[in-house]
């Protein structure tokens, strides 16, 4: 279900206008409730409880009609700060306060006031209480302006800053009417209830960018009265000078090969090419909600290189980059990481036991148990084999006695770890003895 999103997106101003909370909070009465008691409990100086008799045409302060609606300006309520906690990081992540620089660890607690920074390869996630979620991909930096719950009225305001980079929200959708969730560039603001989108800005360009995946956004500059609607699947890119109209999100790049399983010591992908995107963009994750990322990349060409993953299940997600700088909609797969990678040595002429050998060797890496088969054939489609040794535990053949000729070796590696197999062959490799007429 679509929920509607306000989003104002502002010329140049930073301050997070449009999504401030109401002027006013409501406060449904209980039974019992009387103003003196709310005032003491809940206000910042309880004297102002006559603005709010004023206000809401209150004969009685001593009596409260239960279920009566009351209306009390924000500025009254006291207010207490709440925490985000980081659930994920890779690389140079870090957290400014006050001045100063802090390492970040899981559970490292965040307040209004901090800034979030990823360096290059980083990765952070951080969780609110109540399930929203932000996450910073490399070379991004996020303020926290509001982590703030009003007490009477149990009302939370989130106001963050996004101050270069790029991010992804993920937004529980509001329990309560006075709250509000948002986003701010130095040229945008999205206020959300519910959703999930992305926010960027080029500190270089100066253009911001939103692209929303769940929910409907209403966007208008500063001084317009209405907004657009942009419906979910679109996204839109703003300057200070002005806003391109709102558009849809380019389609996601299909994985070549989704399923095959990643044997080589480096990670590839390969997508389809797609018409009018100018970057490709690989990200990888241990999960696939992308909480926990491990590395992404950014290219021209449809495809995409990673070193160093570990043996494990991951998850890839494909998209690309507009040529107006707005992130399209994304694909996710999941894949095997299982390193069997077989690295070959030239043969090697020799004597053995008082004949002419060939000695083959060849090395292995990955993780369990290895078990390895040998072939010689004559020829390249290893039809006319002449050896065909599996469950050699060592990778060292020599072979005596070969005729004159032109032969083809190969070797399949066979790992065997946590009840599976996987197996990879290397390509068919020739080999001449002696002079070929």
């Amino acid at each position: 279900m679509s929920v509607a999103l306000p989003l104002l997106l502002l010329l140049a101003n930073p301050q997070p206008i449009a999504s401030a909370p109401a002027a006013e909070a409501s406060y449904r009465v209980k039974k019992g409730d009387t103003l003196f008691d709310l005032a003491e409990d809940y206000f910042i100086r309880p004297a102002d409880y006559r603005l709010v008799q004023r206000l809401n045409k209150v004969t009685d302060p001593r009596r409260l009609p239960v279920d009566r609606n009351l209306r009390i300006p924000r500025r009254l309520l006291r207010t207490v700060g709440v925490e985000g906690q980081i659930i994920a990081f890779r690389g140079e992540v870090s957290i400014l306060s006050a001045g100063q620089k802090q390492g970040v660890a899981i559970g490292h607690r965040v307040r209004e006031g901090m800034v979030i920074v990823t360096g290059a390869k980083a990765f952070v996630t951080m969780a609110l209480p109540d399930g929203s979620r932000v996450s910073l991909p490399s070379n991004s930096r996020v303020g926290v302006g509001r982590l703030r719950q009003t007490l009477l009225t149990r009302d939370v305001e989130r106001a963050f800053h996004l101050q270069g980079g790029r991010s992804e929200w993920d937004v529980a959708k509001a329990k309560g009417r006075g709250d509000s969730f948002s986003v701010t560039t130095p040229v945008a603001t999205a206020a959300v209830r519910g959703t999930s989108f992305r926010v960027t800005y080029d500190e270089t360009s100066g253009q911001s960018t939103v692209g929303v995946v769940e929910g409907t956004v209403s966007v208008s500059e500063a001084a317009a009265a209405r907004g657009d609607m942009i419906a979910a699947g679109s996204g839109i890119a703003v300057r200070a000078e002005g806003r391109a109209a709102p558009a849809p999100l380019a389609a996601a790049p299909v994985l070549e090969r989704p399923g095959a399983v990643q044997k080589d010591e480096q990670i590839s992908f390969r997508a389809t090419p797609l018409p009018g995107a100018s970057r490709y963009i690989f990200e990888l994750s241990t999960d696939a909600g992308f909480v926990d990322r491990v590395a992404e990349s950014f290219g021209a060409e449809p495809a995409a290189r990673f070193d160093g993953l570990p043996n494990g299940n991951y998850f890839v997600r494909t998209s690309i980059m507009a040529a107006d700088g707005v992130q399209g909609l994304p694909n996710t797969y999941s894949f095997e990481r299982r390193l069997n990678k077989v690295s070959l040595d030239a043969p090697v002429p020799g004597r053995l036991n008082g004949h002419t050998a060939y000695r083959f060797r060849w090395r292995g890496e990955g993780e369990g148990e290895v078990q390895y088969r040998f072939t010689l054939a004559r020829d390249e489609a290893g039809q006319d084999r002449i050896i065909d040794q599996p469950g050699l535990k060592i990778p060292d053949v020599s072979v005596t006695d070969l005729e004159p000729g032109i032969y083809y070796w190969q070797i399949w590696s066979i790992r065997f770890e946590d009840g599976s197999f996987i197996d990879t062959v290397t390509p068919p490799q020739k080999l001449q003895i002696g002079t070929i007429e």
